[in-house]
């Protein structure tokens, strides 16, 4: 079997569903600051695959004062991207939401300035039921790495 035709049998196998871009509704909880213009799951044997875009708008409230004369997307800003994300993917699934327990690390390599798009790539993996590893990367239209974390999120059933 050649190795295109391996990769395109593994992909089968692995990938079960995939919801598509998706535009992602401001949570209550994060009101009035969405991290998230648009949304992507993929669900596998592996994991979750999660693909997020978020734009830098320079009016945004996020980066007033962060720094004032050369403002900078805040680092805390690109977590709460990551975990608006993990909630949407898993809100996805009836009946379910995640919840950020703790961020294990997060390395901000490069600013990403107002006009930047960011793409967010993560991948979550089940380490124990209701417990998921979550690493990421997002990076900027150019190709740029901005930053990279690893986080711990427990999947929840939330109180009607």
């Amino acid at each position: 079997m050649s190795a295109e035709a391996a990769q395109t049998a593994e992909a089968a196998e692995t990938a079960q569903t995939d919801t598509g871009w998706a535009p992602v509704p401001v949570p209550a909880f994060a009101a009035p600051l969405p991290a998230l213009d648009a949304l992507r799951v993929r669900h596998s044997t592996y994991g979750i695959e999660i693909h997020a875009r978020t734009a830098v708008r320079a009016g945004d409230p996020n980066l007033a004062g962060h720094f004032p004369g050369f403002p900078v997307f805040p680092g805390v800003f690109l977590v709460e991207c990551l975990r608006q994300a993990v909630d949407a993917a898993f809100s996805r699934q009836e009946g379910r939401a995640a919840l950020l327990r703790v961020v294990r690390s997060a390395r901000f390599l490069a600013p990403a300035l107002p006009g930047d798009e960011l793409s967010l790539v993560a991948g979550a993996t089940a380490e124990a039921p209701g417990r998921w590893r979550v690493a990421a990367e997002w990076r900027r239209r150019d190709g740029v790495v901005v930053a990279r974390a690893v986080a711990m999120f427990d999947e929840v059933v939330p109180d009607e």
